[in-house]
């Protein structure tokens, strides 16, 4: 919602999406504003059934949002509430924090790539990141921006001799970096093995933080780098083809209950998932099927989502509140190669007015005998579930649950592994 009172600046500046392709109901609204005839037949034509193949092209390859509507049909003169109403509002844009407080008290680092490039299809058209172009250029050194932070799922493991497996090409290494810094300030190397799978396309074009990895191999803080670029031969290599690779090595990882990480596009995490599958099925001696029950039983120890590997357009909605408002430092440090800027941000420590109040689930029973039925009903839910919890937690364990799964699916026999991975305690496949 809008704050009230509400500028039309800030209207806007802040809340309208003034670039996102226009929907048809926003084109209706045009038609009827419009002084001219023709525009207004054009809009109407676009919004309807028969100018579907038209607004495809028009509207959602050529991208065009209400700014640029508005500047090409010059006629239209539509009512501020109603044009507020059905305009595309701003989404926010998320990044992962590419820092430690470990290691950076005072700052928060954001390592982003910045959107500008040709559309597909509509030559002479270029697509911009609304969010990741402010941060390259728009916004002034010492500059104020609208910030909130939320909560991350990836967690370092308690336990010092479990194996990291990180795979993060491109700005997908930013959580990653954060862990390494994490770890360097430690002072002392991590006793398991910390494995990082990074790739790009040409080690002399967009290889982010080189030089700070290579430092971090040197001190004994990263065990091993498995880089993949894909341009720099003849042949395209990526992530998923070192983790091919190295699939006797993963799976002894396992073994010794690794955490593995993935960070970046969502087709670059089903790849890396379908090779620690295979990895899984070819040095566990499991068939295909009991390989894949064995992944998604690691994936819903912790109750994960692939969808969060979307590196663009589904936008997770932010949890109210924990907003504060952060400053641009004048030292906004360009990444050593490529299209992508680590933007250094300062902490004012002015947190902005959070809007508190999460959303509570309210019943409004018309009577006191619905309200004290619904009680007794959670009442009997919450006894119900405290008994389903003692069942549960008399169930079997993550490696008898293996070895039953492993025998039903009939594979061929293979030496008990001692230390298997515990589904829902110590291995677990993070997605973010």
């Amino acid at each position: 919602p809008l704050p009230t009172p509400c500028s039309v600046e800030q209207a806007l500046r802040y809340h309208v999406d003034l670039r996102a392709p226009a929907p048809k109901t926003l084109l209706r609204l045009l038609a009827e504003a419009c002084g001219k005839p023709t525009e207004a037949q054009r809009l109407r034509h676009l919004a309807s059934p028969a100018g579907k193949a038209e607004y495809l092209a028009y509207v959602g390859r050529d991208g065009r949002g209400l700014a640029e509507l508005l500047r090409e049909f010059a006629s239209c003169s539509p009512r501020w509430a109603a044009l507020l109403e059905v305009a595309p509002k701003l989404a926010p844009r998320y990044y992962t924090i590419s820092s430690s407080p470990a290691s950076d008290p005072e700052h928060i680092h954001l390592t982003v790539k910045v959107l500008r490039e040709p559309r597909r299809g509509a030559e002479g058209r270029t697509k911009e990141g609304v969010c990741s172009t402010q941060l390259a250029a728009a916004l002034p050194p010492a500059a104020t921006a609208c910030v909130f932070v939320r909560a991350s799922a990836f967690v370092l493991p308690e336990d010092p001799s479990a194996p990291l497996v990180m795979v993060g090409p491109g700005t997908g290494v930013a959580p990653f970096r954060a862990f390494l810094r994490q770890l360097g300030a430690a002072g002392t190397p991590r006793v398991g093995h910390v494995r990082l799978y990074f790739g790009c396309r040409r080690p002399t074009e967009d290889y982010l933080y080189q030089d700070e990895l290579a430092a971090h191999l040197a001190a004994g803080t990263l065990s091993s780098l498995r880089l993949a670029f894909s341009r720099a031969q003849a042949e395209k290599v990526y992530v998923q083809h070192r983790v091919a690779e190295d699939a006797e090595e993963l799976w002894a990882m396992l073994q010794r209950d690794a955490h593995v990480y993935i960070c970046g596009g969502t087709a670059m995490g089903r790849d890396v998932v379908g090779a620690l599958q295979a990895a899984v099925a070819t040095h566990g001696g499991m068939s295909a099927t009991a390989a894949e029950e064995y992944i998604k039983d690691l994936q819903a120890a912790r109750a994960l989502d692939a969808g969060a590997l979307v590196v663009s357009g589904e936008e997770m909605r932010s949890r109210r509140g924990d907003a504060g408002a952060l400053v641009v430092s004048g030292e906004e440090m360009r990444s050593r190669r490529g299209d992508a800027i680590s933007a250094r941000i300062s902490d004012l420590g002015e947190e902005m007015p959070s809007r508190r109040g999460d959303p509570i689930s309210a019943r409004c029973g018309s009577s006191g005998r619905e309200r004290r039925a619904a009680t007794a009903h959670e009442r009997e839910g919450v006894e119900e579930g405290g008994r389903a919890g003692e069942r549960g937690r008399r169930r079997e364990t993550g490696p008898a649950k293996a070895a039953r799964k492993h025998a039903e699916h009939r594979t061929p026999p293979r030496p008990v592994v001692r230390n298997a991975p515990r589904c829902g305690s110590d291995s677990h496949l993070s997605l973010v």
